[in-house]
Parts: C-alpha cells; structure tokens; sequence
C-alpha cells in the first residue's frame, strides 16, 4: 500500500494535535484537583473517628488478650472459697489421691496457685504467670485424669464394696456398713446404726467394740462419731486403726449391747 507524502504529513499533524490537547486536558484537570484541595479544608478529628474506631476496636482487643495471658499479675479476681468438713467417703478418696497421684504430681498440685519464686526487693514475681497458670491447670486435669484411669485400671484386693451386716437380739437391732475399709486406708470407719422399741440405748461403743483381724489381733476403737448414749434410734461412725497388713478377713465385735451377749459382724478381703 503506497501512501502520499500530504496523506502522511496529515496524519503525523492530526497526531500531534490530539496529544498536544490530551496533555493540556491533563494539565488543567491537574489544576484543578490542586485548587479543590487547596480550598477544601483538611478533615477534622470527627471525621477521621469512625476509621480511628475500626482501627481500634480490633488492636484493643488483641491487647486485652495479651495483657489477660502474659501480665505478671493476672487479671483474674481472687475469690475466697470455704471447704466443708470431708465426709468419710470423701477422706477415702483425698488419702487415695494422696498416696497415688501426689508422688508423680508433687505438692503444687495441691496448691491454689504456682509457686511464686521471691524476686527482687523481697517481692513474689514471676512472668507471665496467668498464662503459665492456665497451662498448668490444663495439664493438672489431663494428670487427674491420668491417675483416675489408672486407679480405676488398677484390680482392688479388696474388691467390691463391703456390704451392711445386722444383728437383731434382745429387742435391739444393730446395723454395721464398713464406709472406709480396705488397703491404703490409715483409719478405718464403720456405719453403726442402732434401733429399738423397748429399752434406751445407753451403750458406749467406744468401751463395747473391738476390731479382730485374721491373726487374731485385737484393735480397740479411737473414735466415735454420732448420737451421744440414750435414746431409742442412734447411728454414727466408729473408727479404728487399720491393720499394718491387709487381713484375709476381719471382725468388727460388740459386746452387751441391748444386754445381749457378743454380737460378732465378719467380713472376707482375700
């Protein structure tokens, strides 16, 4: 395609003068964006809020969270919690835990919180504790949690729990429950429960009753816990010194109770 010299000259004329208009439109909108913002007073504080608070919302939360894990003191309330007296059952358990799960654990187990090593000027510091606290506390419930399987894996000599023996002579019925019997135990307890229509009960069991164990040896109670004498309905918890080794079978015997002769209430171990 052959094309003439005016044609060409033209066409590099049209050229020129469509970007010699293009950059003057450019320049005069650039002008005129500068005279805008010249005029335009810069934005105030109100105006900048509604950014500055989604800015904050977020950064301040992070920071709470970090200050809850890593601050020195923690943010947690201290509360102040009152233990009641352990029932028998209870005290079983807490020797059970004592002898099973304190050797492996240690005595922080034990403890409301970690143990603070003394810093300087006297004071207990240690970083970052209310972090090391929940961590701690994480792996304390998985090391319960460990020893209970472990507990509950573990075949018991004495086996199922004990169940009640009664005796029912001279008008007086007399109930005995072993509560806390069996290997690892320093104290022994038995449930008495006594009952009649005909004569008060007067009897000091703590004077009355005697443990016998399979070799024949005698163990006399150290505790009574219940009704005091009199009365026609008493029950409490009679406590004995637990055998230094595990008896094949044991007796719990109570003398002239009702005025009855030896009431002798047996149980099997082995």
């Amino acid at each position: 395609m052959k094309i003439r010299l005016p044609h060409a000259w033209l066409a590099v004329g049209l050229s020129l003068g469509f970007t010699a208009q293009g950059k003057w439109r450019y320049n005069a909108v650039m002008r005129s964006s500068k005279k805008r913002r010249a005029q335009k007073p810069p934005p105030t504080l109100m105006e900048h809020l509604p950014r500055l608070a989604v800015a904050v919302v977020p950064v301040g939360g992070v920071g709470a969270m970090a200050w809850n894990l890593l601050a020195p003191g923690g943010s947690g309330a201290i509360v102040q919690v009152k233990v009641p007296e352990l029932s028998a059952l209870a005290e079983q358990g807490r020797q059970a835990f004592d002898k099973n799960c304190v050797p492996c654990l240690g005595l922080q187990c034990r403890r409301p919180c970690l143990c603070r090593s003394p810093g300087l000027g006297g004071q207990a510091i240690l970083a970052g504790e209310s972090c090391m606290l929940k961590l701690g506390s994480g792996l304390l419930v998985g090391a319960l949690v460990f020893c209970a399987a472990l507990l509950g894996s573990t075949p018991s000599s004495a086996g199922a729990p004990l169940a009640a023996r009664d005796s029912d002579e001279a008008g007086v019925q007399v109930v005995v429950t072993p509560t806390a019997v069996g290997p690892g135990l320093a104290i022994w307890e038995f449930e008495i429960s006594m009952q009649t229509h005909s004569k008060p009960l007067t009897e000091d069991l703590s004077q009355l009753a005697v443990l016998v164990d399979d070799a024949g040896r005698p163990y006399a109670p150290i505790a009574w816990q219940g009704d005091p004498p009199g009365g026609h309905h008493r029950t409490g918890i009679l406590s004995f010194t637990a055998p230094a080794e595990l008896p094949a079978f044991f007796e719990l015997r109570l003398d002239r109770v009702g005025g009855a002769g030896i009431r002798t209430f047996r149980w099997e171990l082995k």
